[in-house]
């Protein structure tokens, strides 16, 4: 499901993301790693927890920015900045993914 709106919004948006320009890129992309890292360090000693906490801790930023958009702004100037949060934090959540399922299935040593 994650994927699938990460498409969308990338269909709907594509110009957005083009016209972000790269100091917002590299921010975005520096909170959503920060927010993958400090779930990860908070998550405990189970490496499923760490990732659960991780990953939730990292997709609750950008409901939580539109609706703090919708609810104080009228202009949607700040929609596509959203829109590239989105797509950025979901590109580190399927890295950070994928790394932790490895971690996960590999054979303990």
């Amino acid at each position: 499901m994650f994927l699938t709106l990460g498409v969308l919004i990338l269909v709907k948006g594509l110009e957005q993301v083009l016209n972000a320009g790269i100091v917002p890129l590299l921010a975005i992309a520096l909170i959503a790693v920060a927010s993958l890292a400090i779930g990860h360090c908070l998550g405990g000693v189970d490496p499923s927890d760490r990732a659960t906490l991780a990953i939730a801790n990292a997709t609750r930023n950008p409901g939580l920015a539109l609706v703090i958009t919708v609810l104080n702004f009228t202009k949607a100037e700040i929609l596509p900045t959203i829109i590239v949060y989105a797509l950025v934090s979901a590109i580190a959540v399927a890295l950070y993914h994928s790394r932790c399922k490895r971690t996960l299935t590999s054979p303990v040593e």
